[in-house]
């Protein structure tokens, strides 16, 4: 919890600078502050705990990374680095989509695990687990997916 404040309070501090920094046209006071900024993203990552699968933490991790690399190549002033940052920029979004996606599908499968039916007084319906009824019903399910 305490590492959470201070990327929070380390966060708000640099944010301000950054601003201006950018409102100045200041590249080489950019770079060391956008780079902190973006390591402060992945440094959370790293910390918080995973309660979804440790694929999507992975995923999630790569995509910062690679958004990370994008922001310092973005920061560089010569032009081929401004094509890296792009390549390194779609490389990180991809990892997030295939990560948003392989959380979707758990989703999707979390819910047709559930099948609606009526329950066993016969006064209205109620969602079972298709594969194990018993009296919690479709909360089953949750705990084997």
């Amino acid at each position: 919890m305490a590492l959470n404040i201070i990327i929070i309070v380390s966060g708000a501090i640099l944010l301000p600078f950054l601003l201006y920094y950018e409102y100045r046209e200041n590249p080489k006071a950019i770079l060391p502050i956008k780079t902190a900024l973006s390591t402060l993203f992945v440094i959370t990552v790293l910390i918080q705990p995973h309660p979804i699968s440790a694929y999507y933490h992975l995923l999630l991790l790569l995509g910062l990374l690679f958004c990370l690399g994008g922001d310092v190549f973005l920061a560089l002033p010569q032009s081929k680095m401004f094509l890296l940052g792009l390549v390194s920029f779609l490389i990180g979004h991809i990892f997030y989509i295939i990560g948003f996606y392989c959380i979707h599908l758990q989703w999707v499968r979390i819910l047709l695990a559930q099948t609606p039916s009526w329950d066993h007084e016969g006064t209205g319906p109620c969602i079972h687990n298709r594969h194990h009824h018993d009296a919690f019903g479709g909360l089953v399910g949750f705990g084997r997916i």
